[in-house]
C-alpha cells in the first residue's frame, strides 16, 4: 500500500489508491481510497482517505432524511389543503352561483397543476381567498421541485463517484442480476452498462465454461445469504472480445435497513499485466539458474580436461 502511494505522489498532481484497510485493531479490512500528494522538496508524501462505506452510508442516511423532509411537507401540505377544501366546501353552500362557478375554476387550475407541476396561475381566480390558496400551492409545486431537484444531485453525485473511479465496480441484486455497472467495468469487460443491467447474463458472458461458472456464481450467493467476504479472490473472465484478463476481487454483501441480504458488492482490479510480468520474472530466473549450472558444469569440465593432460 505504502509503495502505491509512494508511486501515486509522484504524479505532481498527486492521484488516487485503492485498498483495504480495517477501521478499528482487528477488524476486517474494508475498501477504501486515498488521495496522496508528494512534496518533494521534503520528501514528504501526504494523503488523506475516506472507506467506501462511509460514502454509501453518508449517501443512504442523507436520502433517508431528505424523503422523511419531503413526506412531513406533503403531509403537511396536505393537512393544509384539507382543512381549505373544508372550508371552501361550507363556504359554498352558502354564496351564489358566482362562488360555485369559482371554485371549479380552482378545481381545474388544481387538476392542471398536479399534472403538468406547473404553478396555479392566481390571475384566473376572481377571490381573493382563492388567489391566497393558490400562492400556497405554488409554495408545495416549488418545494415539490426542489426536494426532486435535491434528490436527483444526489443520485448524480452517487453516480458521478462510482462511474469515475477507476476500479471495477459492480452491484448485484440477491439473484445476482447486475443493478451497477461501473466505467472501469465496461472498460475492462467490454460489456456496456446498457447491455449488462437488469438482468444476470454477464455471468454466462464471463465465465463460458459451465462448471467454473457454477463455482463462481455459488460464491458469488455465499456472499449474500451467507455474509462471506473476499478479499484478492483471484479469477479469470472472458471479455466481449473473448480475450482472457485475469481479475483481483473484493466483494461482501449488501444488506437493507432490517438487516436481510439485498445483493452485493464487488471491486476488481485487472491483474493481467502484474501476473505476465511475474510469469515472466520467474523464467527469467529459472534460465538465469540453469545459465549458471551450464557455467558450473563447463568450469568443471575444464578442471578434468586440465588433469588429464
Amino acid at each position: 500500500i505504502v509503495q502505491e502511494q509512494q508511486d501515486a505522489a509522484k504524479n505532481p498532481d498527486g492521484g488516487y489508491v485503492h485498498y483495504s484497510w480495517p477501521k478499528f485493531i482487528g477488524s476486517t479490512p474494508l475498501p477504501k481510497i486515498s488521495y496522496v500528494l508528494g512534496i518533494p522538496e521534503w520528501g514528504w508524501t501526504i494523503g488523506a482517505g475516506i472507506y467506501l462505506d462511509t460514502i454509501e452510508t453518508d449517501i443512504r442516511t442523507k436520502k433517508i432524511a431528505l424523503n422523511m423532509g419531503i413526506r412531513k411537507k406533503i403531509l403537511n401540505s396536505a393537512a393544509v389543503m384539507l382543512l381549505l377544501l373544508l372550508l371552501i366546501y361550507f363556504w359554498s353552500r352558502r354564496v351564489s352561483g358566482q362562488i360555485t362557478r369559482a371554485i371549479e375554476t380552482f378545481s381545474l387550475s388544481l387538476v392542471k397543476s398536479s399534472a403538468d407541476n406547473t404553478a396555479v396561475n392566481p390571475m384566473d381566480l376572481h377571490l381573493r381567498e382563492f388567489r391566497d390558496i393558490a400562492a400556497l400551492t405554488n409554495e408545495m409545486i416549488t418545494a415539490r421541485k426542489r426536494a426532486k431537484e435535491e434528490i436527483k444531485q444526489l443520485s448524480q453525485f452517487r453516480e458521478l463517484i462510482i462511474d469515475n473511479a477507476n476500479i471495477w465496480l459492480n452491484v448485484f441484486d440477491e439473484k445476482g442480476n447486475v443493478v451497477i455497472w461501473n466505467k472501469a467495468a465496461e472498460s475492462i469487460s467490454g460489456y456496456t452498462k446498457e447491455e449488462v443491467v437488469g438482468h444476470g447474463e454477464i455471468w454466462e458472458w464471463s465465465y463460458p465454461d459451465e462448471k467454473y461458472r457454477e463455482e463462481m456464481f455459488n460464491k458469488a450467493t455465499a456472499i449474500i445469504e451467507k455474509h462471506e467476504v473476499l478479499e484478492d479472490f483471484e479469477t479469470t473472465i472472458q471479455r466481449k472480445d473473448g480475450k482472457k484478463r485475469d481479475m483481483s476481487w473484493h466483494s461482501r454483501n449488501l444488506v437493507n435497513d432490517q438487516g436481510n441480504p439485498m445483493g452485493s458488492i464487488a471491486l476488481g482490479r485487472d491483474v493481467t499485466e502484474r501476473k505476465r510480468a511475474q510469469k515472466a520474472l520467474r523464467e527469467n530466473e529459472e534460465k538465469f539458474t540453469r545459465l549458471k549450472k551450464m557455467e558450473s558444469l563447463g568450469l568443471l569440465a575444464g578442471e578434468v580436461a586440465h588433469d588429464l593432460n
